[in-house]
């Protein structure tokens, strides 16, 4: 009777214990992915702002030089201007540095191309709506019809030293390497993106999931702003669906990143699983030991007689 009693003992225990340890995985698992979920978007945003400072510190030091602030209000040597330009690409390699002047209405684009810009100009629209605004900094897009490849432009304000506007200094980067540093520290069952104050979607590594954000292009607008529908931070998440935002240091403009725990709950169950099959496989043994108490067991166990 006893047996019987110690047998049901154990395996009750066993129970309890494997029920206690798979019920607080599963109330756990969700926090643990929570966590995940945030330190992959610390190291994006890390990541973004530092790539992003680095271009607006350069075009921060090229706006205090004299030649960028008092462009066009005496006659200089365009080499001296492109010059300037050029020598930050030195620090930034994968960024060109680019200037559009207010009193001339001139953009002098890399590659040493002076563009005209006018008010009626769908092209130009982003200079005119950007030097109105109250922002000093912002993010645009460009697609580059000669070689098929579309840019983000980190576009800032430059000031003369009486505060009145000189200009914008844009940051050409290409869109497919900056969208790559969103997917790098991502894992299969999530995804990060860029979205604007309005939840449009600027940059996803995936192209073709840009949302409404006007496209430039030389000719005028390749994508003009569509009529409002539903935004990205609208959509309702799916179940163990969670959505982290951050700043990425330009106002207006906000760091996504999703992630779902699903692939989490696979992932803790099944290291649970073979814990369990190995409880019950003692709970089995510890059965035959206790009960049939085998014959080739008793003498595996017996001790051994000496002879003298």
């Amino acid at each position: 009777m006893r047996k019987h009693v110690f047998v049901i003992q154990v395996f009750l225990l066993s129970l309890l214990f494997v029920g206690v340890l798979l019920q607080d995985d599963w109330f756990d698992h969700t926090e643990w992915s929570l966590h995940e979920l945030n330190h992959h978007a610390d190291v994006i945003q890390l990541s973004i702002q530092s790539r992003l400072q680095a271009g607006t510190q350069g075009a921060h030091y090229l706006s205090q030089d004299p030649i960028v602030q008092d462009w066009g209000q005496e006659t200089q040597p365009v080499e001296h201007l492109y010059t300037l330009l050029e020598s930050m690409q030195e620090t930034l390699p994968h960024s060109l540095f680019e200037f559009a002047s207010d009193r001339l209405q001139l953009v002098y684009q890399a590659g040493r191309t002076i563009v005209q810009m006018t008010p009626e100009n769908p092209r130009d629209t982003w200079f005119y709506d950007f030097k109105n605004s109250s922002a000093k900094q912002n993010i645009t897009l460009f697609y580059d019809s000669t070689e098929g490849v579309l840019y983000l432009y980190n576009n800032v304000k430059v000031f003369a030293d009486d505060g009145s506007f000189s200009g914008i200094i844009g940051i050409r980067i290409p869109y497919e390497s900056f969208a790559e540093t969103l997917e790098q520290e991502m894992h299969h069952s999530g995804m990060a993106y860029i979205v604007d104050e309005q939840g449009t979607i600027l940059v996803h590594p995936e192209q073709e999931k840009i949302g409404s954000a006007v496209i430039y292009d030389f000719y005028g607008m390749l994508q003009a702003p569509q009529q409002e529908s539903l935004r990205p931070h609208q959509l309702q998440l799916k179940n163990q669906h969670h959505r982290i935002t951050r700043s990425i240091g330009i106002p207006g403009i906000y760091l996504v990143v999703e992630g779902d725990t699903t692939w989490i709950n696979s992932i803790s169950l099944s290291l649970w699983q073979p814990m369990l099959l190995m409880l019950i496989a003692l709970i089995i043994a510890g059965y035959i030991i206790v009960f049939l108490r085998p014959k080739w067991l008793l003498r595996l166990f017996a001790p051994v007689e000496r002879k003298d």
